[in-house]
């Protein structure tokens, strides 16, 4: 390899960094971007700190002996800062709602007095008194159904026997 180059057009500005084989290192950015290389020949452009004012489109010309290659990369961010409140407000909430639930079901469960809250939830634990409950009416048909059908049809034919005499 020869050179590489890194074009970087970001929001407030745009500057190179430039390394060369035989040359000295140029970088016009001077905001701790640099380029490194490791032992088997490979260039990364190292970013510090980085932060939504990097965003931007960078470009890597890269040049050989037999050639070269341009890659254009285009970089996105987020102020993940700001997501945290969001997350730490939505988590309280429901921590408060679920505290909230649990009392409400431990005061009904024991039917401590909460005025509207037992009166909607708490079921009485034991069964109300026969007193209490109004006595319906004696129904012939629901005990003896046969004895109510022959009791129906003999008034039925007495009540047709009479019509016929009259």
């Amino acid at each position: 390899m020869i050179f590489v180059i890194w074009k970087i057009h970001t929001q407030n500005k745009e500057c190179m960094i430039a390394v060369a084989k035989n040359d000295s290192d140029h970088d016009t950015c001077h905001d701790g971007k640099k380029q490194s290389h490791t032992a088997d020949g490979t260039y990364h452009l190292i970013i510090p700190k980085f932060s939504v004012q990097d965003e931007g489109s960078y470009t890597c010309d890269t040049s050989y002996q037999a050639g070269g290659s341009l890659e254009i990369v285009r970089v996105s961010a987020w102020d993940a800062r700001l997501l945290w409140p969001l997350i730490l407000a939505g988590v309280l909430g429901i921590i408060f709602t679920v505290f909230l639930l649990t009392v409400l079901y431990f005061k009904c469960k024991n039917c401590m007095p909460l005025s509207v809250f037992r009166k909607i939830c708490c079921k009485p634990d034991m069964p109300a008194n026969n007193e209490d409950k109004p006595q319906l009416p004696y129904d012939p048909e629901e005990l003896q159904p046969y004895a109510s059908y022959v009791q129906r049809v003999n008034s039925i034919y007495n009540s047709s026997a009479d019509l016929f005499k009259s």
